[in-house]
């Protein structure tokens, strides 16, 4: 399915693209701007950012990486060019209810936060240890079969511009953990707040994932708020993967 429809424009709410349903869901917890860092079927994915354009009040920036960055090295590439305050950050890949709004921005003495939830599985998650009571992680053991259930990263991530100054600053690290685990988890540099996730989340890998996405977890008639285009090279494929999954 993936070999002419990248992940983020996957059917999901019964036949929305995955990236249109995240558009919305950030503009509704008020983010103004929203970079999309695009490279797999690129034209695929812009095709479907200019459809959105007019439908959206939030502006939408795309960044193609012809040489993938990595997402440390695709956050750099904002923070350093684009200089905002602070950054939300988010894989593109997940399905999930959660109000974004609760992540915004990472609370005072917490230059960096990290959205978790609750996983029965640690091989395909980063899992974190966390002390409730300083709601701070002080533990991440990525992609460890015998970390056993628990609250995993929800790949959602925020910073303040303390924190990303520092990321401009970093060289020799390409992905968002490799920064946070020696940086927020084995020492006191940047610490790392929690934020619970308790609407669960799907990560869409698979195609019995794909289809579990497609019960609806918000109350947006998304049919009606992103109406299916009918220009673009990649409608065709995108309707033919939407019947497959949702008939």
């Amino acid at each position: 399915m993936t070999d002419s429809l990248p992940k983020c424009l996957m059917p999901v709410a019964g036949g929305v693209p995955l990236l249109g349903f995240w558009v919305n869901r950030l503009e509704a917890a008020g983010v103004e701007r929203i970079f999309i860092n695009t490279h797999y079927l690129a034209d695929c994915v812009e095709s479907y950012v200019e459809h959105l354009r007019p439908l959206v009040s939030v502006e939408l920036v795309v960044t193609r990486e012809t040489s993938l960055l990595g997402s440390l090295g695709t956050l750099r590439h904002i923070a350093a060019n684009f200089e905002p305050a602070g950054a939300l950050v988010m894989h593109c890949d997940n399905y999930t209810g959660f109000n974004l709004s609760q992540a915004l921005a990472p609370p005072p003495g917490y230059p960096v936060s990290v959205v978790c939830f609750h996983s029965e599985v640690s091989d395909s998650v980063g899992r974190l240890e966390i002390d409730s009571s300083a709601n701070q992680i002080t533990g991440w053991m990525e992609k460890d079969p015998s970390a056993g259930p628990g609250w995993a990263s929800n790949a959602i991530y925020s910073f303040d511009r303390v924190a990303l100054d520092d990321i401009v600053g970093t060289q020799g690290a390409d992905l968002i953990s490799e920064w946070m685990i020696p940086n927020c988890i084995q020492s006191e540099r940047f610490s790392a707040n929690v934020v619970y996730n308790t609407c669960g989340n799907i990560d869409i890998g698979t195609i019995e994932a794909l289809r579990a996405a497609q019960t609806p977890v918000c109350d947006t008639d998304y049919q009606s708020y992103f109406p299916q285009p009918d220009l673009g090279s990649w409608v065709e494929s995108f309707s033919e993967v939407s019947c497959e999954v949702c008939p």
